[in-house]
């Protein structure tokens, strides 16, 4: 019994390093990462699910070291800049790009690759 609380214990350890928190940014510092997942819109506001769903992504997922947020436009629009970990880029971006829906002409929701 011992030996699995202590199993269980150290789990939770090596689950709680690998999340990383998306750091916001101040207005105009501007994104700078390898990669970038923008999220724009034409005055609807941007698209909160998917907003959603990256962000619990990037937060739950060990291939990022670092995970920054830049608001930059008035209607909520907000670039996130990825650092992902050696070797973990290419796994990121297909993961990333499988969750942004088609342009719907109201949202644009992208992921760019700056390695």
């Amino acid at each position: 019994m011992k030996a699995m609380l202590i199993a269980a214990a150290s789990l939770l350890v090596v689950s709680a390093a690998a999340a990383v928190p998306i750091e916001p940014q101040p207005r105009g510092v501007e994104a700078d990462a390898p990669i970038i997942v923008r999220f724009d819109t034409h005055k609807m506001g941007i698209d909160h699910r998917t907003y959603e769903k990256v962000e619990r992504y990037v937060t739950a997922s060990s291939l990022f070291e670092r995970a920054t947020s830049h608001i930059w436009g008035l209607e909520g629009e907000v670039d996130l800049a990825l650092h992902p970990k050696l070797g973990k880029a290419d796994e990121a971006i297909a993961a990333l790009k499988a969750m942004i829906p088609p342009d719907n002409g109201i949202y644009w929701t992208t992921v760019t690759d700056r390695r």
